[in-house]
């Protein structure tokens, strides 16, 4: 799943549950998994080396491959912030706080999963063996058939947190 749509999940359950940032940020958190779990489409990362024995032993090299899929996660995560700061901030006037804890709570797991990618810190172990146990093995590799998936669910997020915000 791509990190904006991480993002606006966990903002519409902010904005539909009309959460503390605590709680937008725990249920945002907790969205990232489920989302996970179902099929999706995911772009490249050409520094990503997999270890298809053991997952935990899975990579991103730093090297210049890298600085692109930076730049590429960069733009993911920045169009997610975006869209939800556009649409349940200014768009619907919901809670500045709480709608940033969501998107940000949505999108933490990738980043800790990078973290133990580098570190192999025993503290964060745990959490990445779920986040590998949970995420679905149905990768759509192909955009013109991922792409209109991601939308989908996009467009449908941002109208269940609009709507939820308006009492429809």
């Amino acid at each position: 799943m791509v990190l904006t749509s991480h993002a606006v999940f966990g903002a519409a359950l902010a904005v539909a549950g009309r959460l503390h940032p605590v709680g937008a940020f725990v249920a945002g958190f907790g969205s990232h998994f489920l989302l996970d779990a179902l099929p999706h489409w995911e772009y490249e990362l050409r520094s990503f080396r997999r270890d298809r024995v053991n997952p935990l032993n899975n990579d991103l090299v730093l090297d210049r491959a890298f600085l692109n899929d930076l730049a590429k996660i960069g733009l993911d995560a920045g169009l997610g912030l975006a869209l939800v700061w556009f649409f349940f901030v200014f768009g619907a006037g919901s809670s500045p706080g709480s709608v940033l804890a969501g998107a940000l709570g949505g999108i933490l797991p990738d980043g800790l999963s990078f973290v133990y990618m580098k570190t192999r810190s025993r503290s964060i172990l745990v959490l990445q063996k779920f986040h590998i146990l949970i995420h679905t093995e149905k990768i759509i590799t192909n955009p013109v058939a991922g792409l209109p998936w991601q939308a989908l669910l996009l467009v449908g997020t941002l109208l269940f947190g609009g709507w939820s915000f308006f009492g429809y």
